[in-house]
C-alpha cells in the first residue's frame, strides 16, 4: 500500500510538469505556403499609422518604425489581415534601436482575442525573451518564473542596434518558440482556435520592423461568400491563392522597381560624369596649394571610408536577399511555376546588386564634384582690378576778346 502523502506529492510533481513550458521541439509540421507577406517596401494599409503624443509609428525606407513615446505603458499594433489560419509559422524581423531601460522591449503578439488573450514574445535590451499568456486583462508567465519577470536568458539574441529574427510555429494548438533560428522553447494551448497578429513595443522604446510573413501548412480556402457568376474565372485561370502566381508577381514588380532605380541612377551618374569633366577641363589655378599631399591623402581616406561603408550596405542587401531567397526555395518544391519564379529571383537579386553597385559609384562621384568645387574656387586667380580712368589734361585757356569782339592780339606788320 502507497502512503497517501506520497501519492500527494506525485501528484503534485505532475501536475508542475504539465504546467511548465516544454524545451524539446513539438511541431515537425513544414509550412510552405505564404498567406501573408509584408516587406514594408509601399505602405499596403496593413498596419496602422500613428503620429500622436503616444506614439510615432510610419512605413518609411522599408521598414516599420515604431516610437513609443508614452513611458509607462506597452503598446500592441495589429495587422488589418483578418487571421483566420490554426495552424501557422509567423516570422518577423525585429530591432529594438533605443532603450532606455530593461522596460524597453519589442516583440509579436500572436492569437489575439477579442475578448482579452493571446500570446507575446518579447525581446529586452538585455538579451533575453519572454513569453507570456494574456488572460482577461492580466498576463501570466509561461517562460521564466515570477522572481524573474519571465524574462531568459538566450546567446542567440542579439544586442541592441541588431535585428533578430522570431519565429513561432503552431500546430495542432502547440506552439515551438525560435530566435534567430535557435529553438527556445515549446507550450500548448487549447482554448484558442485562431487569432489576430501584430507587433508589441514597450514604453520609451524605439524599434523597428524588417518583414512580417505569414506561411501556413495546406493550401488554405478563407471563409468568404461564393463569387457571382459574373466574377468567377475561367476554369484554367490560377487561383489567387496560389501562392506562385503570387511569387511572380511579387518578383515580377521587384525586376521593374530596381530597374527602373538603376537607370536614374545610371543617368544621375552621367551628368555628374559631366560636371567632373567639365570642371578637368577648366583652366588650372594660378596658385597651388601649400599642401596638396595631404589634402589629397585625406581626399583617399574619405573616399575609401565611403566605400567601405557602401560596401558594408550592399552585404546587409545581399544578406537579406539570401534570407529572402531561401523561403522562397521551400515554396518551390512540386510547383508548377518553379522555372519563372528562379529565374525572376535570380533577375531581382542581379539588378539589386547593380543597384546598390551604381548607388556606392553615384555617392563617390558626388563627393568628388563637391571636392573638386571647393579646391578649384579656393584657389582659382583672382581677377585683376580695372585701372583707373585717366583724366584729360587741363585745357589752355582761351584769350580773352575786347569789347569789339576781337582777339586781344598784337598785330605783327612785316617789315619790307
Amino acid at each position: 500500500m502507497i502512503p497517501l502523502d506520497k501519492i500527494k506529492i506525485v501528484l503534485i510533481c505532475l501536475l508542475w510538469m504539465f504546467a511548465l513550458p516544454s524545451y524539446s521541439q513539438l511541431i515537425s509540421e513544414q509550412f510552405p505556403r505564404p498567406e501573408f507577406i509584408d516587406d514594408y517596401d509601399t505602405d499596403k494599409q496593413n498596419w496602422p499609422i500613428f503620429t500622436n503624443a503616444d506614439n510615432l509609428f510610419v512605413i518609411q525606407n522599408g521598414e516599420y518604425i515604431l516610437n513609443r513615446k508614452n513611458k509607462s505603458t506597452q503598446y500592441a499594433v495589429l495587422t488589418e489581415w483578418e487571421n483566420q489560419l490554426e495552424s501557422f509559422s509567423v516570422k518577423a524581423n525585429l530591432k529594438l534601436v533605443q532603450a532606455a531601460n530593461d522596460n524597453c522591449n519589442i516583440g509579436l503578439i500572436i492569437m489575439a482575442q477579442a475578448k482579452g488573450g493571446g500570446f507575446v514574445i518579447e525581446l529586452n535590451k538585455n538579451r533575453q525573451y519572454r513569453v507570456k499568456q494574456l488572460i482577461g486583462s492580466t498576463y501570466q508567465f509561461i517562460s521564466g518564473d515570477e522572481r524573474s519577470a519571465g524574462w531568459m536568458k538566450s546567446p542567440d539574441i542579439k544586442p541592441v542596434g541588431q535585428f533578430n529574427a522570431i519565429e513561432v510555429k503552431c500546430f495542432n494548438k502547440n506552439y515551438d518558440v525560435f530566435i534567430n533560428g535557435g529553438y527556445q522553447l515549446s507550450f500548448s494551448e487549447k482554448n484558442y482556435s485562431f487569432g489576430r497578429m501584430g507587433i508589441v513595443i514597450g514604453p520609451a522604446t524605439n524599434g523597428l520592423v524588417d518583414y512580417f510573413y505569414v506561411y501556413s501548412n495546406i493550401k488554405y480556402d478563407r471563409k468568404t461568400p461564393p463569387p457571382s457568376d459574373i466574377e468567377k474565372k475561367k476554369p484554367d485561370a490560377p487561383s489567387p491563392l496560389d501562392p506562385s502566381t503570387d511569387m511572380v508577381s511579387v518578383l515580377s514588380e521587384t525586376v521593374v522597381r530596381l530597374k527602373t532605380q538603376i537607370n536614374k541612377i545610371t543617368k544621375e551618374n552621367d551628368d555628374l560624369k559631366r560636371q567632373l569633366s567639365m570642371i578637368d577641363s577648366a583652366p588650372a589655378p594660378a596658385k597651388t596649394p601649400k599642401d596638396t599631399s595631404k589634402m589629397v591623402s585625406e581626399k583617399v581616406v574619405k573616399l575609401l571610408q565611403n566605400q567601405v561603408e557602401a560596401a558594408n550596405a550592399v552585404n546587409d542587401s545581399l544578406k537579406k536577399l539570401m534570407y529572402s531567397y531561401r523561403k522562397i526555395q521551400e515554396v518551390l518544391e512540386g510547383n508548377e511555376n518553379a522555372d519563372i519564379i528562379i529565374t525572376l529571383t535570380n533577375s531581382a537579386k542581379n539588378e539589386k546588386v547593380q543597384n546598390d553597385m551604381l548607388t556606392r559609384s553615384n555617392k563617390v562621384l558626388k563627393d568628388s564634384v563637391v571636392y573638386y568645387r571647393t579646391l578649384y574656387n579656393k584657389y582659382k586667380p583672382v581677377p585683376p582690378k580695372p585701372a583707373a580712368p585717366v583724366k584729360p589734361a587741363t585745357p589752355p585757356a582761351k584769350p580773352a576778346k575786347d569789347s569789339t569782339g576781337i582777339n586781344n592780339k598784337k598785330t605783327v606788320i612785316p617789315i619790307k
